[in-house]
């Protein structure tokens, strides 16, 4: 129920293509009252089944990527220059779009992106008390631990990016 409250207060939301493909998620906010943000998709090669949650989920995805040729339908598709830093295009694209605030829900490659160019600001991380010996590794993060919350099941930890 947080996260649909935190999605409910941003602008938009963003996920890479292998979340969108491995977790079929909605990304639009279901279990709190408000405005759904604007679907952000980061896709290298813009190639995603349309018959995916997140294009049924309402609105208007727009699918960032560097191939000029992927059937978008009624996504609009931002074609990405290679030679730039997708994290910034995107954060230009933002701006440019009147667009003040994005949620990153992953993954772990997008993550690693955005964490890597500074492109962030607030990091919001739960963890559970189950450890799993499989599965994709959380990114690397470094800045200034804000506030930890204890929950009966996990814990959410608010990290600051201190721009070191």
């Amino acid at each position: 129920m947080l996260v649909h409250r935190w999605r409910a207060i941003e602008q938009s939301i963003l996920a890479g293509a292998g979340t969108i493909r491995a977790d079929n998620p909605m990304l639009n906010v279901r279990e709190w009252s408000g405005r759904s943000p604007v679907i952000l998709i980061l896709s290298s090669s813009g190639i995603l089944d349309r018959s995916s949650a997140v294009f049924r989920s309402g609105g208007n995805p727009v699918l960032f990527t560097h191939n000029a040729e992927a059937e978008t339908g009624d996504t609009v598709k931002v074609v990405l220059d290679r030679s730039r830093s997708s994290a910034r295009q995107v954060s230009d694209y933002l701006f440019n779009s009147g667009i003040q605030s994005v949620l990153i829900e992953g993954g772990a490659k997008v993550l690693s992106h955005f964490i890597s160019e500074g492109c962030w600001d607030e990091a919001r991380i739960f963890r559970g008390r189950q450890h799993f010996k499989n599965g994709t590794l959380a990114p690397v993060l470094k800045g200034k631990v804000f506030s930890h919350t204890e929950f009966s099941f996990s814990s959410l930890e608010i990290i600051l990016n201190d721009g070191s």
